[in-house]
Parts: structure tokens; sequence; C-alpha cells
């Protein structure tokens, strides 16, 4: 079925749909976890103009008079999941360029390369997902392994007319052929950028890989993608995340052009999660995006949040600012990407209109220094609920500056569970105690808003609930988990992808718990996500999800 066909269908049920959401529905035949103190289990839920009248401990023997009933089959309903960081579009577009996630070598990302140039037709081939702490050495003297930062002579192998570029796993590096390099132009490459770095080989020359703001050297030369693509990428990010059994998603670095697709995706009744945006920081004119007046639900899914910021790089790529120097690299502690001036200058600026900050913060020099910006803001601010996103090494001192600034600790599980064969040899043994620490955060009065960072990460969030329970990989490894104490409880984590999440966006009334009041958004299971052996999260399949009462999904 084309993508014209979709769109018909779609507007001639529009009328069915809000029908549906102003009609009154009695749902039965379901174990209902509602995250509420006051009824936390139930068998029943009456939903009507989208949203719950009322949560039944014990079901009715009918349903009310006027309310039809649907029977959910012996089902686990939990409040609607969120993702609280992830990027829609990038999603979207991981589906069209080369997906390299799960390449165990750099012969495997040039050979899924070459394998796709075959019938390549864009004036620049892209890729994302590799990741060189993942590489073996099977054959060290044919290709970087073992953590080392691969060369542009690999790809200028398979092209050297044709630009590659292919960003790393967490999008804070890539690595290209010498073809993309020459996009930079002639002279652009000389010197490390503020807030970037440009790898080099033993003659000075570029290597071929670009961290954080040196990537903008090439990639600021790139077509601009047109509205038609835009859509497209975030038509296809939004339906995995419908699938995934997600309700609403919080998209960071939002772009306008993404802003206008969710927009208009979501007046054609085509836009089945909610959106919690938070803006790209780094455009110029993210000021004059914002609404006036502060925050305000809007009509349809879409909700303006907040602008997002960065303070720091990334671990993998060793552009996370540190306190001290890289164990495994004592010659660098990261990066700032943005000058500490500059990134205060604006969080004053979004706080001053009422939004709030989120800040992309990874080291724990990086985390020092946002918490302490927070500090130095009018006491008022802290009723933004300012974030900091990821927050995964901080300094066991700043912990408590969480609770006491009331900010949200927005935390992606699937990171620990990625990173941990490597992570140690990046911090040292005393560092690592500070790293992917929830529940110390949990416990010190942080609130955890859980997510992916997808496409970083899977979009899946079974996945996130597994790893937050086990801190394992798919295989059970390590067998009593990474640092166990750090796990969170089944509750625990499935709060972090619920009430967490909607505390993090202001709605913790009305999304994330079934009660009444509240948006009648659900997630339907086949099993309890909190009792159930963790193990058995990764095969647990998604039944369904509503959005105001609505099904979305499957």
């Amino acid at each position: 079925m084309n993508r014209l066909v979709v769109a018909m269908v779609l507007l001639c049920t529009l009328p069915v749909l809000h029908a549906q959401q102003s009609a009154t529905v009695l749902f039965t035949g379901a174990r209902f976890i509602t995250l509420d103190a006051r009824t936390p289990v139930a068998e029943a839920v009456l939903v009507s103009h989208g949203r719950i009248r009322t949560v039944f401990a014990k079901a009715p023997a009918a349903a009310p008079k006027g309310a039809r009933s649907v029977d959910l089959s012996g089902a686990v309903v939990v409040p609607g999941l969120h993702d609280a960081h992830l990027h829609l579009a990038g999603l979207g577009e991981s589906e069209i360029n080369v997906d390299l996630s799960g390449t165990r070598s750099a012969q495997d990302v040039v050979a899924r390369v070459a394998e796709r140039l075959k019938t390549h037709q864009g004036q620049i081939l892209f890729g994302r997902g590799w990741d060189q702490n993942d590489w073996t050495c099977a054959e060290p003297a044919v290709a970087p392994c073992g953590g080392t930062m691969p060369d542009r002579a690999l790809l200028d192998a398979v092209s050297l007319e044709k630009p590659i570029y292919l960003r790393r796993i967490d999008g804070h590096a890539a690595w290209m052929n010498s073809a993309a390099l020459k996009l930079a132009g002639p002279d652009a490459l000389g010197v490390d950028p503020p807030g970037g770095r440009i790898l080099r080989d033993g003659k000075n020359t570029p290597s071929g890989v670009l961290v954080d703001g040196a990537m903008e050297l090439v990639s600021s030369r790139f077509p601009v993608p047109t509205p038609k693509d835009i859509e497209e990428r975030v038509t296809r990010g939004a339906a995995r995340a419908r699938a995934a059994g997600l309700t609403a998603v919080h998209d960071m670095g939002t772009t306008p052009a993404e802003l206008d697709a969710m927009r208009a995706l979501d007046r054609r009744g085509e836009l089945p999660v909610r959106v919690f945006v938070y803006l790209d920081g780094m455009d110029p004119r993210v000021l004059d995006q914002l609404p006036a007046g502060g925050p305000r639900e809007g009509e349809g899914h879409v909700e303006v949040r907040g602008v997002k910021l960065y303070a720091d790089g990334a671990l993998g790529s060793r552009g996370a600012a540190l306190l001290a120097p890289y164990a495994d690299e004592p010659g660098t502690s990261g990066l700032l990407v943005t000058p500490s001036k500059v990134l205060e200058e604006k969080t004053r600026a979004v706080d001053a209109r009422g939004f709030q900050v989120a800040i992309h913060a990874i080291g724990d020099k990086g985390n020092r220094e946002v918490l302490e910006l927070f500090a130095r803001l009018r006491t008022d601010a802290r009723q933004r609920r300012h974030r900091v996103e990821h927050a995964q090494v901080v300094n066991p001192a700043d912990w408590g500056a969480f609770k006491a600034l009331n900010v949200v600790a927005s935390m992606q599980p699937t990171h620990a569970t990625s990173d941990m064969p490597w992570a140690e040899k990046r911090l040292g043994p005393e560092r690592i105690k500070g790293a992917y620490a929830w529940k110390s955060l949990q416990q010190a009065g942080a609130t955890l808003a859980l997510g992916s960072d997808a496409p970083v990460e899977s979009e899946l969030p079974l996945l996130g609930l597994y790893a937050a329970r086990t801190r394992q990989d798919h295989e059970g490894k390590p067998a009593a988990g990474w640092r166990a104490a750090e796990a969170l409880d089944g509750m625990e984590a499935l709060r972090g992808f619920t009430t967490g999440a909607a505390w993090a966006v202001g709605h913790e009334k009305d999304l994330g718990v079934i009660r009444e009041g509240a948006r009648a958004d659900f997630t339907v299971l086949e099993g309890d996500p909190v009792t159930l052996d963790p193990g058995a999260l990764l095969k647990l399949r998604v039944l369904g999800t509503w959005l105001d009462g609505v099904k979305t999904a499957p």
C-alpha cells in the first residue's frame, strides 16, 4: 500500500477515531497495574472522552448504560510507556541509511558499505551504528580493532569518488572517506575547532574520524533534506515507537523542519504517539521558535516543552568531559562542546521564557558544570524541572544536587549494558562507582526518567526494563549483573518509563498512571513486566497501545 493510499485511509477513518475518543468504553478482562497508591491493581477501567472516568478494583457485572465493552482477554495493562529521550527522525532515518549496528569489525562495516554502494543513488552514502569498542582482533594487521579508531583508507578502498559519512553509534563521532573530508574545504581541517577534535595520523593528516564539533566541518556542507524527506523519517520513527509499545516520546534536539512534520502528521491523524519536543539548542534561532507564554498543552499530540543543549561529548569517543584524564588515554580529559558562558546564556534565556532546559552531560565534569549552572539560576527556576540528559558519570558528591535543584535525571538503561565491556577501562576502578548509577541517584532523591536514546540504542522499552533490572546483556552476562547494586527492581524500572517520565514533562497528573481524570493511554502486554522473571522481558509481546482511549497498534 503506497503512502497516498495510507493517507487516504487514515483521513477517512479520522471521524471514526474521534467518535471512539468521545465514546464511553469499559475495558475489562485484564490486570491493570495502575501505579496509583489508591488502587494499585484493578480489574476494569471506564473511559470517556479520552480520559479515565472510573478505576474498578473489581470488575462490574456489566458495562454502564451507553458504554461499549472491550475485553482484553487476560492481558496485563500498564500506563502508556514513555521513552524519555530519543530522536524520532533519527530513528526513522536509520531505516533508510546503512545500518552498522552489531558490526564486529571494521571489515564488517566496509562490507556493508560496499554492498549498499552497488545500488545507492544519492550524492552521499550515510550510515550509523559502528562502535570501535566492539571490534574483535581476528586480523589486527588488516584493520583497527580493540577500541582503536578506524581511518579513511579502509573506506577509500571502496570509493574515492562518492563521499561516505558514517556516524558512530552515539552520534558523537563520524568516520568518513577522503571524498567526504574534502567537502570541508582545503583549509578547514588544519586545527581542531572549539568543542571538537580532528583525529590525525602519524603525518598529522586528518585520519578520517571527526569528533563532536569537528563533525560540522563536513556535515554543514550536506544537501538540506526536503520537507518530504523529513516527514518520511518522522513517520517511520513514530511507527517504530508505536510498535514498540510506546505511547509518548520525548524528542531531543528537534529541528524546525521536524517539528513542522510532526504537527502536519498530527493534524492528519497520522501521528500515533504523543511527542514532547525539546528544540535543537544549536540552532541560533531557537528562542524565536518557542511559543509565547511558556509550555502549553496543544490541541493535538505535539507539545513543545523546552530546548536541548550540550555540555560535553560521549564516553565511547572520549568526548565526555571528565574531572581527571581518561584512564585509557591520559592525554585527554574530553570536551566541553559548548563554552560555559554560552551554555549559561542560553540556559538563562530559555528558562526566562518559562521552558525547560535539557542538557546533555555524560562525564563527571560535564555533569558538575550543568548542576552548578542550574544552582546559579533563580530559586523559582526549580519549578521548571530542568533536565540532565544521560547523567552517565556523576561524582557521588554531586548525587544530592539532583533533588536539591529539582533536576530530572534522564537516563538510558541500555547504555550501561552496551558500555559495560569497556567503560571501566575508560574511567578506572574508582570513577566507575559514579557511572550509570541509577539506584544511587534514586536513593539520593532524584527522579529518574528512563528512555533509550534511539537510534543509539534499540527503541524497545522492554529491553530498557530488562537492562534496568538485570544490568546484563541479552545472553544473561555477567551472571550476577554488572555492578548489580545499581539495578532497579521491577516497579522502580516501570516507574522510570511511566510516572518518572511523565513527571519530567510536567504531566504526572495526566500521564504515566491509571487513575480517575488521567489520559486513557495504555500499553497492553501479554505478561506482567514487574513480576516476570527479567529474562522473560526479552520475549514479552506488546499486544496493543491505546492513546486517549483509541487503539493505535497493532
